[in-house]
């Protein structure tokens, strides 16, 4: 279900998408300033509980196209918003995983995502999402896959990646065979 704090008109399509925990670590100014130097063909959502930084309610009260949700987001609303966004922004300053891109994944969703180990290493460059390294890049990137059918393409990568790598039937049964391939050469 569409979360109520978004306007049914101007959210019904689709938009650049901000999930989790509000945190610093999170580079939400990062993606704000980015998103208010972009082409803006499609709404940002921020969708999380957090404290948000002076800096970063500024940013977001003064740029057109910023809607957030900063509360406790229900698991319907969560589907909702994976469902209808165009990619999932993870523009963190540090990470080490972030389930919110194998969710992403789950929804066939391509993402947006900072150099940093942790995430660089499930995200497929140009085949499940785009990797940035400045600013600059990022606001290159949330151009880029706004295009006409770029996020379409990702999306089914993203979707091919999480089958083949982030499945746990399918990694505990490659476990099971590799360690009975590795008992027999002992």
């Amino acid at each position: 279900m569409r979360p109520a704090d978004l306007d049914e008109d101007v959210f019904a399509g689709s938009f650049y998408l901000f999930f989790g925990r509000i945190d610093e670590y999170k580079g939400l100014a990062r993606l704000l300033y980015a998103y208010g130097a972009c082409g803006k063909n499609r709404p940002l959502v921020v969708a999380g509980s957090g404290t948000l930084s002076a800096e970063e309610s500024k940013l977001a009260n003064e740029t057109t196209g910023v809607a957030v949700v900063n509360r406790f987001i229900s698991d319907e609303e969560m589907v909702w918003l994976f469902e209808h966004c165009l990619c999932v922004c993870l523009p963190y300053t540090e990470a080490s995983q972030s389930g919110v891109l194998a969710m992403a994944y789950r929804f066939g969703k391509p993402v947006i995502v900072s150099d940093l180990e942790g995430l660089t290493e499930f995200v497929n460059e140009g085949g499940t999402g785009l990797v940035f390294h400045t600013e600059e890049e990022l606001v290159a990137e949330l151009d880029e896959i706004a295009m006409s059918g770029v996020a379409e393409r990702l999306g089914a990568g993203a979707s091919r990646f999480l089958t083949e790598n982030l499945d746990w039937g399918r990694n505990a049964r490659r476990w099971i065979e590799s360690a009975r391939e590795h008992h027999k050469t002992l």
